[in-house]
């Protein structure tokens, strides 16, 4: 149907006859049903009891007349809103329950076809994760099944399609996944979709609000913790700047906590992190690119007793000299004959 009207249009219609100024001519509302009627009756029909500004409470009456007009015209039947006898006293209501059931068969008679209704449930927005917005998501989606005849109305099969769009249309993996565990077996019930969306909503949010409070505070006692090491390290270091600072080796693991690293191991990486940044700027600044606290090894070349460079083993004097206090030979170099 392509004068089907969904219930932000409906909304967004009335809200911009409202802010007009001009209040003599009646808004073009289209083709108005019984939900437009009862968002009208919610968010307007107050007014006429409560609205002093003359002007506002003419365009009241100019949403209530053309809303009347234009039901009126779709079914076929004159909104009487009282009827009174013939001696002038109200004899019963007007057929206010009359006209609403002619709504209902109209739209089981001329309703949105299957197909047409499951596009126009893909076709809605996305909603963000506050309860205004989801209960919003949920009257379109009642909004469309209204609209629908009465077979399709009672077909399990095409509400539990339309739950399907519905959850797949929520925000956020884990709220659809709560949702989906919530309403297994029961998807064709659209009041328990109902309940069990606004109760997964209201659980996730507070989880999400848990979480964030917990990260804020641990990064709090994070930050906290790494002050309070920082000037405990420069205080240590500040005694003797000549002794060579040894590096502290990194942090192993914590097995009992399945890999997870602790408060404690943290604190200690960050202080062997800034450890490793002083060595660093220490060697850039007097060129030492060895370790301070490494020990030259012997290279290759380099005598094996005396661990002295440039000369080897045979002609090392330190070594000559021992074999001649112990009158042994000095080691001679064999040559291949």
């Amino acid at each position: 149907m392509s004068d089907f009207m969904s219930l932000a249009d409906i909304k967004r219609d009335l809200d911009t006859y409202l802010a007009r100024t001009d209040v003599r001519r009646a808004p073009m509302l289209g083709t108005i049903c019984q939900s437009a009627w009862t968002i009208f009756e919610r968010r307007y029909g107050l007014y006429l009891d409560v609205v002093g500004d003359a002007d506002a409470y003419t365009k009241v009456t100019c949403i209530l007349a053309e809303t009347r007009r234009q039901l009126s015209k779709l079914i076929n039947l004159q909104l009487v809103t009282h009827r009174d006898g013939g001696d002038g006293v109200r004899a019963r209501a007007g057929n206010e329950d009359e006209w609403l059931a002619a709504i209902d068969r109209y739209w089981t008679e001329h309703g949105l076809s299957r197909q047409t209704a499951k596009q126009l449930a893909r076709n809605l927005p996305r909603p963000k994760a506050t309860t205004e917005s989801i209960t919003n998501y949920l009257s379109e989606f009642d909004h469309i099944l209204v609209h629908t005849p009465q077979t399709l109305q009672d077909n399990r099969g095409f509400r539990k399609t339309l739950v399907e769009i519905f959850v797949r249309g929520l925000p956020g993996y884990k709220l659809r996944e709560l949702v989906r565990d919530e309403i297994r077996e029961q998807e064709h019930d659209m009041g328990l979709v109902s309940r069990a969306t606004l109760d997964c909503l209201r659980s996730h949010n507070e989880a999400k609000q848990l979480l964030a409070r917990r990260r804020r505070r641990r990064r709090r006692d994070d930050d906290t913790d790494d002050e309070s090491d920082y000037s405990d390290d420069e205080a240590e270091h500040s005694d003797d700047d000549d002794e060579g600072d040894e590096v502290e080796a990194e942090p192993v693991r914590d097995k009992r906590r399945n890999g997870k690293r602790t408060r404690e191991t943290v604190r200690q990486d960050k202080r062997s992190r800034r450890q490793r940044q002083r060595d660093r700027r220490a060697a850039a600044q007097t060129g030492d690119k060895s370790p301070k606290d490494k020990t030259q090894r012997p290279g290759p070349g380099a005598c094996y007793f005396c661990h002295q460079l440039g000369h080897r083993v045979a002609n090392c004097p330190a070594l000559a000299a021992h074999h001649a206090q112990t009158q042994t030979q000095m080691p001679q170099r064999q040559t291949q004959t």
